[in-house]
């Protein structure tokens, strides 16, 4: 049993339980019929999705409606500050949280068509091995200390493929190969605190393609590492997708790391979405305040010695969310109808929960 944590939540009282990923000797071919994936398969859609964590000091509001989607051949990013939901986002997509330490009170998960919220234990672990993967942010917990990489591999191969223990260590050390680890038959018979963590971190990612999934969810995996090694990790993320037609969900705090790979990126504040777009748009041109705050915050190489910029105020308190829009409490220019929540407003590829840009498109129309 591997132990996970959940990075940026802190809630006091009842702590949120992750539900692990049961091993089943039984493998799992896929359906005759099954329809061929291509570019416009949508191998993720998250629809409306709010979640509620119950604690001893009432119910946290983690997920607000909520809506994102990854196709095939992609690379999304899901960008905000620690405890804005990243993380419950990845971990419910997989349906990895405990079922008795959430709530489900509005939407639906759907990887490959299929409904996430709805599968049995023997569906996920299915949906699991064959159509999606994750790819932790410390190797260190999501790799076994005791156990050296060729076993763990090995058994992650042969779990939900029909090949025996040689054919998985040839496909072993093809993989850390693919994933540019030199040695990889000397890799395959060393223990995890013999690598390096950028190793660790190739290793995961060879894991987590092992069975040629459709969808992959990356969780902050440069955090950590140091600036070369995360580029050298975010070009691995996107050579694979593009070797593979798999879909990539890239969780981070950092719009710079999305700015690298990502085609679009969702920004999430408090547990809703607050703009989504291309990411050359968002990046360029960002319309929502939090945003625009997201971006300042980045370190500029042409003023090393200044200070960084940072947002006033707080989050809102999960337990008791503002009736009105998320961020009105610490955004420069927010109007009187912020008192009220915004809904996502469209225009062209992008969305925009702001009242900002509701008063835009209003005086663009006069």
């Amino acid at each position: 049993m591997v132990v996970l944590r959940l990075s940026g939540l802190r809630h006091p009282g009842r702590r949120l339980r992750l539900q692990p990923v049961r091993r089943r000797p039984a493998r799992h071919p896929r359906p005759e019929g099954e329809r061929p994936v291509t570019t416009d398969t949508t191998v993720l859609d998250i629809h409306d999705l709010g979640i509620d964590l119950p604690t001893f000091q009432g119910d946290v509001a983690a997920l607000n409606g909520v809506s994102l989607a990854v196709k095939a051949g992609e690379i999304v990013g899901l960008v905000g500050e620690s405890g804005s939901g990243k993380s419950v986002t990845a971990m419910m997509a997989m349906r990895l949280i405990e079922e008795k330490a959430y709530r489900v009170r509005s939407g639906r998960i759907a990887i490959l068509g299929r409904d996430v919220l709805a599968m049995s234990e023997r569906e996920l672990s299915r949906m699991r091995a064959r159509d999606a993967a994750m790819i932790f942010q410390e190797p260190m917990t999501a790799l076994n200390p005791t156990r050296r990489i060729g076993d763990q591999m090995c058994e992650v191969i042969r779990q939900h493929r029909d090949i025996d223990r040689a054919g998985a260590k040839r496909l072993a050390a093809d993989l850390l190969r693919e994933v540019q680890l030199g040695d990889a038959e000397q890799t395959l018979g060393k223990y995890p605190f013999e690598l390096s963590g950028g190793m660790r971190q190739r290793v995961l990612i060879a894991m987590a393609y092992s069975c040629n999934p459709k969808l992959i969810i990356a969780d902050e995996p440069t955090t950590a590492l140091d600036v070369t090694v995360q580029k050298q990790i975010l070009l691995l993320l996107r050579r694979m997708a593009e070797k593979t037609g798999s879909g990539v969900l890239l969780i981070t705090h950092d719009l710079a790391v999305v700015s690298q790979i990502c085609h679009r990126v969702y920004v999430l504040y408090a547990g809703s979405v607050m703009e989504t777009g291309a990411t050359r748009d968002i990046i360029h041109a960002p319309r929502h305040p939090y945003t625009s705050a997201l971006l300042k915050a980045l370190p500029d190489q042409g003023t090393p010695r200044e200070p960084l910029p940072s947002i006033p105020g707080t989050v809102p308190d999960p337990r008791a969310l503002p009736a009105g829009c998320l961020f009105a409490n610490r955004c420069e220019r927010r109007l009187a109808r912020c008192d009220e929540r915004p809904p996502l407003f469209k225009s062209g590829t992008r969305e925009v929960a702001c009242w900002l840009e509701a008063r835009e498109s209003e005086e663009s129309e006069r």
